[in-house]
């Protein structure tokens, strides 16, 4: 039996299954964050350890050496990031062939079983990526939350403190934001706000989980709410146009999926951004993903061994990684 692994690695939760060649997945994993832009290189190596752990405690089976493990990672975004990361794999010592790719990947390839298209991710960050007919692909966003990540958690967060701020000193408009985000940070007044976003306790996943202050807000009509979602919408549907122009995707409908957290737990965010970017591209077509990105990560690993993955293949993923 050919076993190998594949993990999903972000900025919230590290994900490991322990799988077959024909798509049995014998056992899973669960750990926290493993995105090394956020948090101490340990950390992430003990994120992933536990994971792999897990997963192979759950299938019952003694940690061994498999023939192939993907690692869909965040924080895996350049040539740099790579050479970081790649020892950091081998050094658990867990394939023949370990190898690590940026989730985006892992997102596309599941959502549409390895066909060429468009992937979105918009959790605590985001990052969009396309492949053509040819296997060439282009990336777009996913700079990090501090200077890009447009449209996701931690870019929503921030913009909704901006708005607070604005607010409060009478820049910007009034808005409900500002009651549902002081008692998201039980603060009692804005300008306590600088301390506390200042911390070095406060997280980039602190700032994403704002996004709900955001998505309640929305919900009631607050103006400067619905702006931010309009806002991100469309910086997420400029990353999907330059995409198609860069590769020349024109000529035929071009599908699209998207994954992650904050485009799940939003449907209506989720809308706006399938509108938004139907406006700047019309010839996308929308696809529920036929995989999670865990998923994509074991086609990737399954790829990379040379198996043939059929229709049963994706339908044990499918039904095991969703």
């Amino acid at each position: 039996m050919t076993a190998l692994l594949a993990l999903d690695v972000g900025g919230t939760r590290t994900r490991a299954i322990v799988f077959t060649e024909a798509g049995h997945v014998l056992g899973r994993g669960d750990a926290g964050p493993g995105n090394d832009h956020d948090r101490p290189t340990r950390d992430v190596a003990r994120a992933l350890r536990s994971a792999i752990d897990a997963a192979f405690a759950d299938a019952g089976l003694r940690r061994a050496r498999v023939d192939v493990a993907a690692f869909a990672m965040a924080s895996a975004a350049s040539r740099v990031d790579l050479a970081r990361l790649s020892p950091m794999v081998g050094a658990l010592r867990v394939a023949d062939d370990a190898f690590v790719v940026h989730d985006s990947e892992a997102t596309l390839a599941g959502g549409l079983a390895l066909r060429p298209g468009i992937g979105i991710i918009c959790g605590t960050g985001s990052s969009v990526i396309g492949v053509d007919a040819r296997g060439r692909s282009w990336r777009t966003g996913g700079f990090g939350g501090r200077m890009d990540d447009v449209g996701a958690g931690a870019w929503v967060g921030l913009e909704a403190l901006k708005a607070v701020a604005r607010a409060a000193d009478g820049r910007g408009p009034k808005t409900t934001l500002t009651r549902l985000v002081l008692r998201e940070l039980d603060l009692r007044e804005p300008r306590a706000m600088l301390s506390r976003i200042e911390s070095p306790t406060f997280e980039r996943k602190d700032v994403a989980a704002l996004t709900r202050c955001v998505t309640r807000a929305a919900q009631r009509g607050d103006r400067v709410a619905r702006s931010i979602q309009a806002h991100g919408a469309a910086e997420l549907a400029l990353c999907v146009a330059t995409i198609v122009r860069r590769l020349a995707l024109g000529g035929g409908p071009i599908e699209v999926v998207m994954t992650g957290g904050v485009a799940e737990s939003d449907p209506a965010y989720a809308r706006k951004i399938q509108a938004a970017v139907r406006r700047a591209v019309p010839g996308s077509r929308w696809r529920v993903p036929a995989l999670a990105p865990l998923g994509g990560a074991a086609l990737i690993a399954l790829r990379r061994a040379g198996i043939r993955i059929d229709g049963d293949v994706l339908d044990r993923l499918r039904a095991a990684t969703s």
